[in-house]
């Protein structure tokens, strides 16, 4: 069943990254698990996987021809200012505080870049999810987009999913 929903979630992530507009350097996969994502993407620049699971992100390498670098996404290891298009896809689902991750992309994202995330929503299949084990931690849109705000980005476009909902930022 979920298969399902990560097929929807994926064709919805690479029609978001259409939106990018081009002329970027690099690709960042924050939390990037088996390398899924890279992979959907059909791009000529630079990628690079970041994920704290070493044994996904050998996994990943036999996938795409991106480069990985085992670290936590809320402690990157990159300079301030050198990301052009972030993705974190299925990670924030997973962190106690979305704060650690917004500074980060704060930090690491250079002006006009782009970032693309998700967060889960409370809803049934979530409430679900949780009572089955998966513990999620779920936002509603309006806090995502004060905290995006806050943090000094701007939305370009969401969409909303049955477990996730979508979003396309700009750092402003």
């Amino acid at each position: 069943m979920f298969g399902y929903f990560l097929k929807q979630e994926n064709a919805s992530a690479v029609d978001l990254f259409s939106k990018v507009p081009a002329g970027f350097r690099y690709i960042f996969d924050l939390g990037t698990g088996s390398g899924n994502m890279l992979s959907c993407l059909t791009t000529d620049v630079d990628k690079f996987g970041f994920d704290l699971n070493h044994a996904m992100l050998r996994y990943a390498k036999d996938r795409s021809g991106a480069r990985f670098i085992q670290c936590d996404v809320r402690h990157l290891p990159l300079k301030d200012g050198c990301g052009d298009v972030m993705l974190l896809i299925g990670v924030m689902e997973y962190i106690h505080n979305p704060d650690d991750v917004f500074s980060e992309f704060r930090r690491v994202a250079a002006r006009g870049s782009h970032v693309i995330f998700t967060f889960t929503q409370r809803n049934f299949m979530n409430v679900l999810r949780n009572v089955l084990g998966h513990r999620v931690h779920t936002m509603k849109l309006d806090e995502i987009e004060e905290k995006v705000s806050d943090y000094g980005f701007r939305v370009i476009h969401s969409v909303r999913l049955k477990l996730q909902t979508q979003l396309l930022i700009e750092k402003i």
